[in-house]
């Protein structure tokens, strides 16, 4: 085990702040080092030996005064790795699935990344629409990869979320289980614009901003 702070703590009034195997010891040390907190790992064996000859835990120990922070630095850190391990699932819902649920979820997997599973469906299923393809690879995303599913086939998925992208979908969307937490977002409708073919394309790239922003606030 590292002995190279332990002499900068050997006079201090020591608290254990984790206890585990050796090698996550040396890990949790190498964090809280990271963050300005010197720290010793102490061997343990059931064997009664001192020091102990083949270690089956370890304690991680900091000043007193450390203490209460160290335990903060490695919370947030094992919520961190429960996040990675346990990538949240989002499902955004609107009526044809063509546009505003399919670039909600191109945006959520490329600004997202392993943290989150991202789906999209709607409750009269047609898939992207051309021009949500463009507008969206115009934007640097491509959803050409995406299909068109149903809501139904989401209900018996373990969903974290459940967000509908419009009005019609909000009204019609069924009921998912109770873990899954419903939010709505309302965009405006991009199938009922009219207009010149620029004029439309315009509209649905504000659409399409709108979207972008809302996934950049729901992230933070």
């Amino acid at each position: 085990m590292p002995e190279d702070n332990r002499a900068d703590l050997r006079n201090a009034d020591l608290v254990t702040v984790w206890t585990g195997k050796p090698v996550e010891a040396e890990m949790v040390r190498v964090i809280l080092q990271q963050h300005g907190i010197d720290s010793i790992v102490i061997p343990k064996s059931d064997g009664g030996f001192i020091p102990a000859m083949s270690p089956e835990s370890a304690d991680v120990r900091v000043a007193s005064g450390d203490a209460s922070r160290a335990w903060e630095i490695i919370l947030e850190a094992k919520a961190h790795s429960s996040e990675q391990a346990h990538p949240k699932k989002v499902l955004f819902v609107c009526t044809h699935n063509k546009f505003r649920s399919q670039m909600a979820e191109g945006f959520l997997r490329a600004l997202g990344g392993e943290r989150f599973e991202v789906f999209s469906a709607g409750t009269e299923p047609q898939g992207p629409a051309p021009e949500a393809i463009k507008l969206m690879k115009e934007a640097g995303i491509d959803i050409s990869g995406h299909t068109a599913n149903h809501v139904d086939e989401f209900l018996d998925r373990d969903l974290d979320y459940a967000i509908t992208v419009c009005d019609d979908a909000d009204e019609k969307c069924p009921v998912f289980p109770a873990k899954s937490k419903r939010l709505h977002w309302s965009f405006e409708n991009p199938s009922e614009f009219t207009g010149p073919p620029a004029e439309i394309e315009e509209k649905i790239r504000k659409v399409r901003d709108a979207i972008r922003e809302r996934i950049v606030d729901f992230l933070r």
